[in-house]
C-alpha cells in the first residue's frame, strides 16, 4: 500500500529518554536487591499492614467492604491491591507494578521538563524521576502514596487542554481516594484556575468548571457508599478529624506526635479506637462515625481558638518543615533504611532538588508557567493544617522536578537572559539554606525502626534474631515502653518467666498506660496458673485506662 502522505512521522523516542528509562529500571532493580532481604519489607506492618487487611475484607465481603461501616482509610489503594489479588498477583507483584509506575512516571517528567525548558528541561526533570530516592523508597512500600504520584504526574501532563479537562479532575479524584488531602489540593487549584483561568493554563471558567465536576466524580461515589453502607455521610474516610487534632493540640510539634496525656495509641489499629472511646467518654454516649470526626475537628479548633500565637507558631513550623531535606517518617523511617542499603545513600533527596526547583517555581511563574505555582502552592495547603511526614510531602517533587529543569535551562542561558547569574545562585542558595537547615533530628525513630524490625522477626518465629535486635534497640533508648515489652514477651517465649517479668515492670514504669503489657503479665501469670496476680494485671490495666480497655 502506498504511504498516506497526510500522515505524520513518528518521531523516535530519543536516545537520553531510553538511557533515564534503563537508568531507572536500574536503580530500583539494584535498590530491590537490599530492600527484599531486610525484615521490614518481607511483612506488611503498620500502615501497610492495615491496607493488607482491608483488601482481604473486600476479597471476602465484596466491593463494597467493609460491610456496615464507613471508610476509615482511603479506599483506593485496598482496593488496588485487592484487584491485583483477583489477577493472581501478590504483594510483591503490587510493588513491582509500583516500580512500573514509577519507571513511565521517569517519561511523563521528561515530557513536562521538554515542554517548559526543551532538552535541557526534560533531562533534568527525566533525571531526577528516574534517580530521585524518595520515589524508589517509597514506591517499595504497601502504601497509597505511590499511586497518587503517578496520577499526580499524569495531572500535570494533561493540565491546560480543555479536551482534558475531565479526565484532569478524576486524576485529582484518584489522587484524593489514595490520600484524602488532595481532595484539598484539588478545590485549592480549581478555585485559583477559576479566579485566573488563563493564568492557571485554562482558557475559560467553563473549562475549569469541567475539572471541578471531574474532582468531584469519586468523592461523590465514596459518600454514597458510606451513606449506603454505613447509613453515614462521610465523604471520603473517617480519619480526618483525628488527623487534624494530631496536628493541632497544646503537644503538637508539627510531626505525628500524640499528646502524652490525650490516651491515643500510636499504632493504626489502636489509634481509631482510642479516639472512638475517648470522645465517646467526653460526650457520656454512643457517637456514630461522623459524630466522632467532629469532636477531634472541634478539639483541634478549640485549641486554635485558645493558643493561636502558638498554633500559627506550630503552623510557620510544618510550612518549613514540609521544604525541609528531613525525611519525617510516619511508617518506615527513610534515614534507618537508607543506612541499609548502599544505592539509597547516593541518591539525591529532598534538600538537593528545593533549590533548583524553588529557582524554577520562581521562573516559572515570570514566564507565565503559573500552573506550576499554582499546584505546588495547593499540595502544599493541604499538607500543613494536618502534620507533616516524608510521604505527605512526596508530592511536591512532582512540581518540583519539571521547575528544576527550567532552573537549570535558565541557568545554563543565563548570558541571552535578563536574569543575571548572581540572582540565580542567590536565589538557589536561599532555598538551599531553607533545605538544610537542621530543623528536625530523627535520633529518636532508630529506636523505633528496631522496634517494628523485631516485631517482624517475631513473626517471622526468629526470637534469637527478635532479642537481639531489641537489645540493640534498648541501646539507643533504654526507656522505650514497647521495645521493652516486647521484648519481655521474647524472654517469655523463650522460657525466662523471671527475666520477662523484670522486664514487663521496667516496661510498666516507662509507659503505664500500654495495655499489651498488663495483657501479657495477665497471659504469663495464667499460663503459669496464678489467677490473682494475673486478674491483678487486668484490674490495674482498666484503672491506668481509666475504664478504656476495647481498644
Amino acid at each position: 500500500m502506498p504511504d498516506n502522505p497526510n500522515r505524520k512521522p513518528r518521531t523516535p523516542v530519543p536516545a537520553l529518554l531510553l538511557a533515564l528509562l534503563l537508568l531507572a529500571v536500574l536503580v530500583r532493580g539494584l535498590f530491590w536487591l537490599d530492600a527484599r532481604s531486610l525484615p521490614l519489607f518481607q511483612q506488611p506492618t503498620g500502615d501497610a499492614l492495615t491496607y493488607v487487611l482491608l483488601a482481604e475484607e473486600l476479597q471476602q465481603d465484596g466491593p463494597l467492604a467493609p460491610l456496615d461501616q464507613p471508610y476509615s482509610r482511603a479506599p483506593l489503594y485496598p482496593m488496588y491491591l485487592w484487584l491485583l489479588g483477583l489477577l493472581g498477583i501478590g504483594l510483591e507483584g503490587a510493588r513491582t507494578l509500583q516500580f512500573v509506575l514509577g519507571v513511565i512516571g521517569v517519561g511523563v517528567l521528561w515530557s513536562l521538563g521538554k515542554r517548559l525548558a526543551g532538552t535541557t528541561g526534560a533531562a533534568i526533570a527525566g533525571l531526577g524521576g528516574a534517580v530521585y530516592g524518595p520515589f524508589v523508597f517509597f514506591e517499595a512500600e504497601l502504601l497509597s502514596i505511590s499511586l497518587a504520584v503517578f496520577f499526580l504526574e499524569l495531572t500535570l501532563l494533561l493540565w491546560g487542554r480543555p479536551r482534558w479537562a475531565m479526565v484532569v479532575g478524576i486524576l485529582l479524584g484518584l489522587c484524593a481516594m489514595a490520600q484524602p488531602n488532595f481532595l484539598l489540593a484539588g478545590l485549592f487549584a480549581v478555585a485559583l484556575s477559576f479566579l485566573w483561568p488563563q493564568r492557571s493554563g485554562w482558557s475559560t471558567r467553563g473549562v475549569v468548571l469541567r475539572v471541578a465536576l471531574g474532582l468531584a466524580l469519586l468523592p461523590a461515589l465514596s459518600l454514597t457508599r458510606n451513606l449506603v453502607v454505613a447509613g453515614e455521610p462521610i465523604l471520603i474516610s473517617t480519619n480526618g478529624g483525628i488527623n487534624f487534632f494530631i496536628g493541632n493540640n497544646p503537644a503538637a510539634d508539627g510531626t505525628f506526635h500524640l499528646p502524652p496525656e490525650s490516651g491515643l495509641l500510636n499504632r493504626p489499629e489502636g489509634l481509631f479506637a482510642s479516639a472512638r472511646e475517648i470522645a465517646e467518654d467526653a460526650s457520656g454516649t454512643p457517637l456514630t462515625h461522623v459524630q466522632v470526626d467532629r469532636h477531634w475537628w472541634l478539639r483541634g479548633i478549640d485549641y486554635w481558638i485558645g493558643q493561636p500565637a502558638r498554633a500559627w507558631g506550630v503552623t510557620l513550623g510544618k510550612a518549613l518543615l514540609s521544604l525541609n531535606n528531613a525525611e519525617i517518617p510516619s511508617h518506615y523511617d527513610y534515614g534507618y533504611i537508607r543506612g541499609k542499603i548502599p544505592i539509597l545513600k547516593i541518591l539525591p533527596t529532598f534538600g538537593w532538588l528545593l533549590p533548583l526547583g524553588g529557582v524554577g517555581l520562581l521562573l516559572g511563574w515570570r514566564r507565565r508557567h503559573h500552573h506550576l505555582g499554582i499546584l505546588f502552592l495547593s499540595l502544599l495547603l493541604s499538607i500543613i493544617p494536618f502534620f507533616i511526614t516524608a510521604r505527605y510531602r512526596l508530592p511536591l517533587a512532582v512540581c518540583l522536578l519539571p521547575a528544576a529543569g527550567l532552573g537549570v535551562g535558565e541557568i545554563i542561558s543565563v548570558r541571552s537572559s535578563r536574569v543575571s547569574l548572581g540572582v540565580l545562585g542567590g536565589a538557589a542558595a536561599l532555598f538551599a539554606l531553607l533545605a538544610f537547615f537542621p530543623l528536625y533530628s530523627s535520633g529518636t525513630s532508630r529506636a523505633h525502626m528496631l522496634n517494628i524490625e523485631g516485631s517482624t522477626l517475631v513473626r517471622q518465629g526468629d526470637l534469637a534474631g527478635a532479642r537481639q535486635v531489641f537489645e540493640e534497640a534498648l541501646e539507643v533508648n533504654p526507656t522505650h515502653p514497647e521495645v521493652l515489652n516486647n521484648l519481655g514477651f521474647v524472654l517469655e517465649r523463650q522460657g525466662d518467666f523471671l527475666a520477662a517479668i523484670e522486664i514487663y515492670q521496667r516496661a510498666l514504669n516507662a509507659g503505664p498506660a500500654q495495655a499489651e503489657t498488663y495483657l501479657n503479665i495477665e497471659q504469663l501469670y495464667r499460663r503459669a496458673g496464678q489467677p490473682e496476680p494475673a486478674l491483678q494485671a487486668l484490674d490495674q490495666l482498666e484503672a491506668m485506662r481509666g475504664g478504656r480497655i476495647a481498644d
